[in-house]
């Protein structure tokens, strides 16, 4: 859908005489004025990535829940390029990453291995029967096993393999103890 002019004319505004620099593995490149364009660091960046992930999650899930917490549905959790995919099985999670891995490859987008995880939530002997499959047969993306830490942060928020109440000790600190 193309742009009308009144909707181009605010986002050339946007980014008219932005100055940027873009964080690389070997540190922080010089920084320049970003003319008439949508450019890594820009407020239209993230709309557009937000927009196209969106639009690449809805084709490849459908809006199709894979996991509940009571009566709520739950697929999927997207913030520009963070995605958090809930399943109830360790199979899913399996093809939740062929999934994801095939639509990055259309994409030309590459997986950050670093970031790329799963955090089991269930009890203990859950945990432990799941870990045994993951054993023997283990989640990967690319070739390359995925990363199971017991817990990791989200938007800001830890999420830990012990639930709710082990979440929110983590993130106020172990020396606060929630009543």
């Amino acid at each position: 859908m193309p742009l009308d002019n009144k909707s181009y004319r605010l986002c050339f505004l946007m980014n008219e005489e932005t100055r940027i620099s873009v964080k690389t593995s070997v540190g922080d490149s010089e920084e320049r004025n970003l003319l008439d364009s949508i450019g890594q660091g820009t407020a239209g960046a993230a709309l557009v990535s937000s927009l196209n992930i969106g639009c690449a999650i809805e084709k490849i899930f459908k809006y199709k829940y894979t996991t509940r917490i009571g009566n709520l549905k739950l697929n999927s959790l997207i913030f520009q390029d963070d995605i958090s995919k809930m399943n109830d099985n360790i199979d899913q999670a399996r093809k939740v990453c062929q999934k994801f891995d095939e639509i990055l490859k259309k994409k030309l987008l590459s997986v950050n291995h670093g970031k790329s995880k799963y955090v089991l939530i269930g009890n203990r002997r859950f945990r432990k029967s799941i870990a045994k499959k993951n054993a023997k047969k283990p989640i990967k993306m690319r070739g390359v096993t995925i990363e199971e830490p017991g817990k990791e942060k989200y938007l800001g928020d830890i999420i830990h393999q012990n639930g709710c109440q082990e979440s929110v000790k983590r993130q106020l600190g172990k020396e606060r103890e929630i009543s």
